[in-house]
């Protein structure tokens, strides 16, 4: 300890004039018993030889100059300066021939995603609904910034010396919320290349390469890898359906790749009404009409990931607040005057990083015929006030039409196109419909029509 008290850390620096700041050579200490001599590299290793026309010596050394300064005087340059030999010498072979430097001070490399370069087809149990044009069809999913980067050049008659380094940093774009996520920390990193040329038979030529990364700390979770696996999903899509880049993208070939979704949530209407949602606590109202798709990403990670929603039959009236967590059905009601309005909030899960949301009514219809048909719902009755019918809709063979949404008495159909009167009414309720009912169909002739069977299914939800 006392050895430790008596000596005094010192650097030998140089000044460079490319980075115009003095450059730390060599650190030694420094004692008043104690001969030291520098270890310096030889004439060949031009790499680590540093030449320059101004140097000093700095006195009790600290690589952190905030840390140093504490105003104590160790020792007096005048004494320094007594104690010292300095041999040096000057050599037109030590001066590189060619010095160059670049420096940037923020360089930004943004990937993005092409959406419209990639599939539009549905899945199959999706292929009722139209995927909405709300996207933008050009996405940026990864944005790569380089800070404080420079590359500097030495060139002398049989050497190369090339330096770089920066400070590196990478985000990636969470869809969850539609904000960066951050995959690597600023991280710095140093590189070096010397190319050395051949110096006589035991000097052959050679290449001398080191890197220096500073710590690195890499951040990894589910809304990344998400990003990062659709991502690569898009690209592969795109570098298939442009494959010959002087003719341009295959439109057939477009047309007939799947739809890559690119956020954690999709949402369906499978309802007649045109609804609206939005994240409790914002102001956000996405318009969602009948068989509509749209990809969905919450408005804000400061708030609870919940949703609300409400129907034009209800005047906008929005429902309980619900979670996208927990798969499965939830039943809610939107209360408005006199009239109750029933959907259904079914989520699924897609994959291991999306889920499938669709709204649903609670009255389905579907028609197994060859022929296509138009059907009116039948609105209950409220106190004293006769049965209400509601527009009509159509209902194609071999088709399920988009639910209702609503309390409904009864329904009425008839062949669609023609201007016959509907059928009778096909009750709803269980105690009328235990069994399968016959249901005639007037047709355009007077007098003739079709007779088919009508069953209602119950499933108890919720």
């Amino acid at each position: 300890e006392t050895q430790d008290k008596d000596q005094v850390l010192c650097a030998l620096q140089y000044y460079d004039s490319l980075r115009e700041t003095f450059i730390t050579y060599r650190q030694f200490q420094l004692s008043e018993s104690k001969f030291c001599q520098l270890d310096l590299p030889s004439f060949y290793e031009k790499q680590h030889i540093a030449v320059s026309s101004m140097w000093r010596v700095c006195i009790d050394f600290c690589e952190d100059d905030s840390s140093s300064g504490d105003g104590r005087i160790v020792v007096s340059p005048g004494a320094l300066a007594a104690c010292m030999r300095v041999d040096s010498m000057f050599s037109v072979d030590l001066l590189p021939r060619t010095q160059a430097v670049v420096t940037v001070g923020q360089a930004q490399i943004t990937l993005l995603n092409h959406l419209s370069l990639t599939g539009k087809t549905l899945p199959k149990e999706l292929k009722f609904f139209t995927l909405d044009k709300l996207a933008p069809e050009e996405q940026p999913f990864l944005t790569l910034t380089l800070e404080n980067s420079f590359l500097r050049s030495y060139v002398w008659s049989s050497a190369v010396h090339v330096q770089s380094g920066g400070s590196l940093r990478l985000d990636v774009l969470s869809y969850s919320f539609l904000t960066n996520s951050c995959l690597l920390e600023p991280t710095f990193i140093d590189a070096s290349l010397v190319r050395q040329g051949a110096d006589g038979p035991d000097k052959p030529s050679c290449v001398d390469c080191i890197m220096t990364v500073k710590p690195m700390f890499v951040h990894i979770n589910q809304s990344i890898i998400h990003t990062l696996n659709v991502a690569y999903e898009s690209w592969q899509q795109v570098s298939d359906n442009v494959s010959d880049s002087s003719s341009g993208p295959n439109l057939m070939c477009i047309k007939k790749s799947p739809v890559i979704f690119m956020t954690n949530y999709l949402i369906c209407n499978d309802t007649l009404e045109t609804i609206r949602f939005g994240q409790v606590g914002t102001d956000e109202n996405v318009l969602l009409t009948s068989r509509s798709m749209h990809l969905y990403c919450w408005r804000s990670h400061k708030l609870s990931p919940q949703l609300h929603a409400c129907v034009e039959g209800g005047k906008w009236k929005w429902c309980d607040p619900f979670t996208l967590e927990a798969e499965g059905s939830q039943v809610h009601t939107i209360h408005h005057e006199n009239h109750h309005f029933h959907f259904m909030v079914i989520i699924e899960t897609v994959s291991a990083t999306q889920k499938l949301i669709t709204f649903s009514g609670l009255l389905s219809i579907a028609n197994c015929l060859s022929e296509d048909l138009e059907f009116r719902v039948i609105e209950t009755a409220k106190d004293k006030e006769s049965p209400k019918h509601v527009s009509s809709h159509t209902l194609h063979s071999k088709y399920v039409a988009p639910s209702y949404i609503g309390e409904a008495h009864g329904v009425r159909v008839r062949l669609l196109g023609t201007p016959t009167v509907w059928s009778g009414e096909i009750p709803l309720s269980y105690e009328r419909t235990r069994e399968s009912m016959l249901v005639k169909i007037p047709l355009k002739v007077k007098g003739e029509s079709i007779i088919a069977w009508c069953r209602v299914l119950r499933q108890r939800v919720g």
